[in-house]
């Protein structure tokens, strides 16, 4: 009687591959789920670190980290979107006791409202820092600031603007890195992630 040789024949192998394949078809799709779920919950905790310190300077100062170089100063509704440029950097550079280089210090008791390096891990004390805040698709994160301090920020919510009741909104634009001031779609079609949470949100 011949012996049979040990190891596995073609079908066998066959089989294998196809529950790798099977395995490997279930598992990606979770993966790039979980790892979208952990980039909005950054962004959400970094949005409500944003309001929180902005609250907390307002307590500090009685006035709101507005620059007062911008052109919309002064508007009821002021956000650092509609300026372009510098000024949502400008707003975290005072957040962060950083705003000591410039023309203008907004922080003079340099107190540490936003602590930046322990958010988002993107500098160095001893870095040249421009007041880069990025949210985890590359965004600057952008802040609307209740600017005539009725208690009231509008904001774009699922049923369109609307007023908040908050002295500041931060926002992420989310993974399309598109605001609905930005798209032109209403904001219940849009993906960007807000500290102010409203039913249908």
């Amino acid at each position: 009687m011949k012996n049979r040789k040990s190891g596995f024949t073609l079908i066998e192998l066959l089989v294998v591959v196809m529950i790798i394949g099977i395995l490997v078809a279930i598992a990606v799709p979770i993966a790039f789920n979980a790892r979208k779920k952990a980039r909005i919950a950054e962004a959400l905790t970094a949005v409500r670190d944003i309001e929180v310190a902005v609250k907390a300077y307002y307590s500090e100062y009685g006035k709101l980290p507005i620059p007062s170089n911008m052109h919309n100063q002064g508007e009821p509704k002021y956000f650092t979107a509609e300026e372009g440029g510098d000024a949502s950097k400008e707003v975290i550079k005072a957040l962060a006791a950083r705003d000591d280089d410039g023309d203008e210090v907004r922080n003079p008791k340099e107190r540490v409202f936003l602590d930046v390096n322990q958010v988002n891990n993107m500098m160095d004390e001893y870095d040249e820092w421009e007041g880069e805040f990025l949210d985890p698709w590359g965004s600057q994160y952008e802040i609307k600031f209740d600017a005539d301090y009725s208690g009231k920020c509008e904001f774009y919510t699922a049923s369109g603007m609307e007023e908040v009741d908050s002295i500041a909104v931060a926002v992420s634009k989310g993974p399309d890195k598109l605001g609905p001031w930005e798209s032109g779609q209403p904001a219940r079609l849009t993906d960007e992630i807000t500290s102010y949470s409203a039913p249908g949100r």
